[in-house]
């Protein structure tokens, strides 16, 4: 059985739309049921494929960025005295909402060059998205 839609139910639903405005063709008995449950089941499969789209993000986040930062903020070897220094401010945070996603450090000077390091290397850190 093939996996309906949601583009294939607006198509469906815009065609029988018309033959229902047609006085010469109409709808049969099962259009007319078909019809009303064509439109409930499209903002559920609306809602399934935008999902769809948020775990694409959410992959992009955990299996890029956050790899990609943890190794960002490894620059200085642990037990030195930098490291030491700097190392509670080296956290960070991995944000996904719908169709968005970011890592953001905590530490503002770590925070600005994770995102120049992101624009040189053009990766999707959508510096808009806050907690």
């Amino acid at each position: 059985m093939k996996k309906l839609t949601a583009k294939e139910v607006r198509s469906l639903i815009q065609q029988l739309r018309e033959n229902e405005s047609n006085p010469r063709k109409g709808l049969t008995g099962d259009e007319k049921v078909y019809l009303p449950a064509l439109e409930i089941a499209l903002p559920i499969l609306e809602q399934q494929e935008s999902d769809g789209a948020t775990d694409e993000h959410n992959d992009y986040l955990y299996l890029v960025l956050v790899p990609l930062a943890e190794a960002f903020r490894s620059d200085f070897p642990e037990g030195t005295a930098q490291f030491l220094a700097i190392s509670r401010f080296k956290q960070f945070s991995a944000i996904s909402r719908f169709k968005q996603c970011r890592v953001k450090f905590f530490c503002k000077r770590l925070e600005r060059e994770w995102q120049e390091f992101c624009k040189q290397n053009e990766l999707n850190n959508d510096t808009s998205l806050e907690y």
